[in-house]
């Protein structure tokens, strides 16, 4: 094969070959590293996302302001080690509507600049 792309022609060796045959080996064994990589954080992000429901007891409703009182163990994903009893913002109000003192519950809430706020909940069996 000859190589016209320059101003000189240039004859293509076995060296030119092994060297494409090469980079692109090397492009392979990148791109199945970065899938490997995006499934190990899938997998993690899924792991995280199952520990993230809590266990906890309805202490009080406030329907008016959004807010719900909570009795729960310790909540790694919130940063609580130990058992607490706390006050939580309602991202959907209707979800208040569903509950009532006293019921048991699997909850899920995330944490921010402006407090705590219940993402999902539902009454535990």
């Amino acid at each position: 094969m000859i190589d016209v792309s320059g101003s000189a022609f240039r004859p293509i060796g076995a060296s030119d070959v092994a060297e494409d045959h090469e980079e692109e080996h090397t492009l392979n064994v990148f791109k199945r590293m970065a899938g490997g990589a995006l499934m190990m954080t899938l997998l993690v992000t899924v792991a995280v996302a199952q520990v993230a429901a809590i266990d906890g007891e309805v202490i009080k409703i406030n329907e008016g302001s959004g807010n719900i009182t909570l009795k729960h163990g310790p909540a790694p994903s919130l940063g609580f080690k130990e058992a607490v009893t706390m006050v939580y913002e309602v991202r959907d109000h209707a979800m208040l509507k569903q509950l009532k003192v006293g019921d048991k519950v699997k909850f899920e809430a995330e944490s921010d600049d402006a407090g705590f706020t219940v993402t999902k909940i539902q009454k535990s069996k």
